[in-house]
């Protein structure tokens, strides 16, 4: 089942989840979270529909399609840890 199958099975309870998933996910919300969420509802439409619960799919479809990566979040690099090694190096 592709994701616009997916969406037209939802029922009135299902379809606000879903619209709440894809705002978080354009707002750039926690992806891990969101995927997780959308598994579980994923899961339990599939299973109503006696359908193999299997998410996967869906979720790629979901993530291609109404996931937007933030660039406005700076990337923090992190400076490797002062090891003792790293330490007798700056020594020399």
């Amino acid at each position: 089942m592709n994701l616009e199958q997916f969406v037209e099975q939802l029922e009135a309870e299902e379809q606000t989840e879903f619209e709440t998933l894809v705002s978080e996910s354009q707002a750039g919300g926690d992806s891990k979270a969101i995927r997780g969420r959308l598994a579980r509802l994923a899961i339990g439409v599939l299973k109503r529909l006696s359908e193999t619960p299997n998410p996967g799919p869906g979720i790629g479809q979901f993530i291609k399609h109404h996931h937007q990566l933030s660039l406005a979040r700076p990337i923090r690099l992190r400076p490797p840890p002062r090891s003792n090694l790293w330490r007798l190096i700056l020594r020399l």
